[in-house]
C-alpha cells in the first residue's frame, strides 16, 4: 500500500460527522464542514433518543426523570428541615456563657443530676469508643483516656436485655469536675443531614445534565431559566468549595470538613459546555468555547486531586484538637477533681473529642463514603481509557480500523463507548445519592420534634482525675446553635462545599 493512500485513509478516519461535535476529556473534534445553527449538538447520534421508539425513550428517560424528581423532592425536604431546626429549635446563642462552655448544647446537665436505677458505674472503665458494643476487657486496668461516643450500649450478650444509655453513664459522673472549653470550628463534624445535601445536590446536577444530553430539543433554543440557574449554582459551588478547602488546608484544627463530592459538579459542567445549550452560544470552531472546556477539565482534575488530600486529612479527625481549655474557669466549674487546672488543660486528648456517632449514623456514613470512593476511583479510570483511545487513534490509526471492524459498527464507536461509560458513571452516582435517603429516614436518630431534649455528645473523661469534658452535640446538625457563622454554614451546605 502506498504512503499517499495510507495518509488519505488516515485523514478520512479523522474527519467527524458534519453535524456532530465529538468530545473526549479535554479534547474536542469539531466538524470542518458547514454547520446548521439550529441543530443541537450531541456527542454521538446514538445518544439522541428523539428518533428512538417510544418504549426505548421511556425505558431510558424514566429512570433519569424519576431520579431528578426524587432528588429535588428530597433536597426540598432537607431545606425545610434546616429552616425548622433554625426557627423551631430553642437556640443557645451565647457561646461564651458559663453554661455553654460547660455543657455545650447537650443534655449532660440534666443527666448528671438524675438518679437512674441500677446503673453499673464500673462501665466507665470499659472502652466505650464504639457506637454500641463496649470493650469490657478494659475494666480493672489503669488507663487515662476514655470516650463515650454512642447513645446507648449493649452490655450483655443478649439483645433482649436493656441497654445502658448515654444519660445513665453521664449520671455516674455526678460530682466530677466539668472542664469548661471554647469550641473550635473543627468540632463541627460532618453530619448526616449535610452529607445527604452534598449527595442530593450532585444528583440533581447529574440527572439534569443527563436529561439534556439524552433528549435534546429539535432546535437550539439556548439556555432557559433553569439552565442559567443551574449554571450560576454550579459556579457558586466551585467558588464556595475552593474557599472552604483553602480554609481547611490553612488550619485543619480550626475548620469544618469539606465536601468530598463537589468536584463532580465541576466535571459535569465541563461536559455540559460541549453540548446543548451552552455550545449554541459559540461558533463550531470557537477557540473561546474550546478554552473554557479545557479550563474546566483541568479544574476538575485539580479539584479531584485536592479532594484526595481533604479525604486523607479528614480521616484523621479523631486525633485533632477541637476545643480550647478555659483554665481560668475551672475553679468555679461544678464538681471537684483530683488534678489541678493546669494538669487538666495539658491533657490535649481531653479536648479532641471524637465525633459522636450512633450505629445508624455509621450506616449513613458508609453510604456516603461508598458514593465518595466510587466517584474518586472511576474518574481516573475514565481518564485512562480516554487517553488510551486518543493515543491509539493518533499513533496506531490502522489498529482502530481493524479492531472495530470486528467489534463495532463504526470506527467512532470507541469514543461513543467512552461517552456512554461516562454517562453511566453519572447516572449510577445519582442513584447512590438517592440511596442515602434509606438510612436517613429509617434511623431513630432522625428528630422531627425540635423541642425534644435528647442532645447527646461525646464525653471525654479521665477517671483518675475525676474530670469530664463535654463535646458539642450533632443531634440537630449544629443548627440549634446561632454561632460559628450559622448562615454561612447553611449556605456552604447548599452549595456543596462544606
Amino acid at each position: 500500500m502506498s504512503r499517499h493512500h495510507h495518509d488519505n485513509r488516515r485523514r478520512q478516519r479523522r474527519r467527524p460527522s458534519p453535524t456532530f461535535e465529538y468530545t473526549l476529556g479535554s479534547q474536542s473534534f469539531d466538524s470542518t464542514q458547514a454547520y446548521h445553527e439550529d441543530t443541537c449538538r450531541i456527542p454521538y447520534p446514538e445518544f439522541n433518543l428523539a428518533k428512538s421508539p417510544r418504549k426505548t425513550r421511556i425505558f431510558v428517560l424514566c429512570p433519569v426523570w424519576f431520579g431528578l424528581i426524587a432528588a429535588v423532592g428530597f433536597l426540598s425536604f432537607n431545606v425545610v428541615y434546616t429552616v425548622l431546626a433554625v426557627v423551631a429549635r430553642p437556640a443557645t446563642t451565647d457561646i461564651n456563657s458559663p453554661d455553654f462552655t460547660l455543657y455545650k448544647n447537650s443534655q449532660f446537665e440534666t443527666c448528671v443530676n438524675s438518679s437512674p436505677e441500677q446503673v453499673n458505674c464500673t462501665l466507665l472503665e470499659a472502652d466505650l469508643h464504639d457506637s454500641r458494643y463496649p470493650d469490657l476487657s478494659w475494666i480493672g486496668k489503669q488507663r487515662d483516656q476514655y470516650f463515650i461516643t454512642g447513645p446507648e450500649y449493649q452490655v450483655s450478650a443478649s439483645a433482649l436485655d436493656p441497654m445502658v444509655s448515654w444519660c445513665d453513664l453521664a449520671s455516674c459522673m455526678a460530682g466530677w469536675k466539668i472542664v469548661p472549653s471554647i469550641v473550635r470550628d473543627s468540632a463541627l463534624g460532618l453530619t448526616v443531614l449535610k452529607a445527604w445535601s452534598f449527595l442530593l445536590i450532585t444528583a440533581i446536577t447529574v440527572f439534569w445534565d443527563l436529561r439534556g444530553i439524552l433528549s435534546p430539543p429539535k432546535t437550539c433554543k439556548r439556555g432557559g431559566f433553569i439552565d442559567w440557574t443551574l449554571l450560576v449554582w454550579k459556579a457558586g459551588q466551585l467558588g464556595f468549595w475552593w474557599w472552604a478547602y483553602a480554609t481547611f488546608v490553612r488550619n485543619p484544627t480550626m475548620a469544618e470538613p469539606v465536601s468530598l463530592v463537589g468536584w463532580i459538579s465541576t466535571w459535569a459542567l465541563a461536559v455540559n459546555f460541549s453540548l446543548h445549550p451552552w455550545a449554541c452560544y459559540f461558533s463550531l470552531d470557537s477557540s473561546i468555547r474550546r478554552s473554557i472546556v479545557i479550563a474546566l477539565n483541568i479544574t476538575t482534575f485539580v479539584q479531584w486531586s485536592a479532594t484526595l488530600h481533604a479525604l486523607q486529612q479528614q480521616n484523621g479527625r479523631d486525633s485533632i484538637q477541637k476545643y480550647d481549655c478555659l483554665s481560668s474557669s475551672i475553679a468555679s466549674a461544678p464538681g471537684s477533681s483530683l488534678c489541678a487546672a493546669e494538669q487538666l488543660c495539658s491533657k490535649r486528648w481531653l479536648f479532641s473529642n471524637p465525633d459522636f456517632t450512633s450505629e445508624n449514623t455509621e450506616t449513613a456514613t458508609v453510604f456516603y463514603m461508598i458514593a465518595v470512593y466510587y466517584a474518586i476511583v472511576t474518574y481516573p479510570i475514565y481518564l485512562f481509557l480516554s487517553a488510551a483511545s486518543t493515543a491509539i487513534r493518533r499513533w496506531f490509526p490502522d489498529m482502530i480500523g481493524r479492531l472495530w471492524v470486528w467489534f463495532a459498527d463504526s470506527e467512532d464507536s470507541d469514543r461513543a463507548g467512552l461517552q456512554m461509560f461516562r454517562l453511566a458513571l453519572f447516572g449510577l452516582f445519582g442513584y447512590l445519592g438517592l440511596s442515602y435517603s434509606i438510612p436517613f429516614f429509617t434511623s431513630p436518630d432522625f428528630k422531627v420534634d425540635f423541642h425534644e431534649n435528647s442532645s447527646w455528645s461525646t464525653l471525654a473523661y479521665d477517671s483518675s482525675c475525676r474530670a469530664v469534658h463535654v463535646g458539642i452535640s450533632p443531634t440537630y446538625a449544629y443548627l440549634d446553635i446561632n454561632a460559628f457563622a450559622r448562615n454561612v454554614r447553611i449556605a456552604k451546605a447548599l452549595f456543596n462545599a462544606g
